[in-house]
């Protein structure tokens, strides 16, 4: 809401930050709900992981890639510099990481993907931070 207060609009790469965050927060919830799908199954609440299966691998790592396309798009249309974008790299690889130690749907492993996020979460932080700190 700041944002758009001060632009006076609401700017696209505002939207696709947005999204990116949406997809990034399906990703790292996806994981959680691994954890909790016993007792989903209990009480009957259809969450992703019940929904979609074994398949809640597959979209959550395409959340994660979509999370990073998106962000490398508001990077390349706001013409933010090489740090930038290793910085994204970076987390991306970390994100891919934490996705490929919990491909066997295992809970614990979820639970620490989930956990995990925390440092994806910090570098996008940083990346944003330490772009908008050199333009003061």
């Amino acid at each position: 809401m700041v944002f758009a207060f001060t632009q006076s609009q609401i700017t696209f790469d505002a939207w696709l930050l947005f999204a990116a965050n949406a997809f990034w927060v399906l990703a790292y919830d996806s994981h959680y709900g691994i954890v909790d799908s016993i007792d989903d199954k209990k009480i009957k609440v259809m969450s992703v992981p019940l929904t979609f299966g074994k398949s809640t691998m597959k979209i959550i790592g395409g959340c994660y890639l979509a999370t990073f396309i998106l962000l490398v798009t508001i990077g390349s249309m706001s013409s933010y510099g090489v740090l930038y974008f290793v910085a994204l790299f970076i987390a991306f690889l970390l994100a891919f990481i934490i996705w490929q130690k919990s491909l066997l749907f295992d809970p614990k492993a979820n639970f620490n993907a989930f956990i995990s996020n925390n440092y994806v979460g910090f570098l996008y932080l940083l990346v944003f931070y330490l772009k908008h700190r050199k333009n003061d």
